[in-house]
């Protein structure tokens, strides 16, 4: 897996998150947030996680890969 930042939270530093990778290999997305209680999501499966974003975070990402 290499991961290429495509957004990040200006006021987390060098390090830290929220922010939103690419991994080079798949195309897949890798976001990086603070974690959400899975009892809220609908419909989670087994093994599944999910984080929160800001949505500036997701625009900037999106403006990344050229999508706005």
């Amino acid at each position: 897996m290499r991961l290429t930042t495509l957004a990040k939270d200006g006021n987390s530093g060098e390090q830290g998150c929220p922010s939103v990778h690419r991994d080079e290999d798949s195309g897949r997305l890798v976001f990086q947030g603070p974690g959400v209680d899975m009892v809220h999501m609908p419909n989670a499966l087994p093994g599944e996680q999910a984080v929160a974003l800001d949505e500036v975070i997701v625009r900037d990402a999106m403006r990344a890969l050229g999508w706005l």
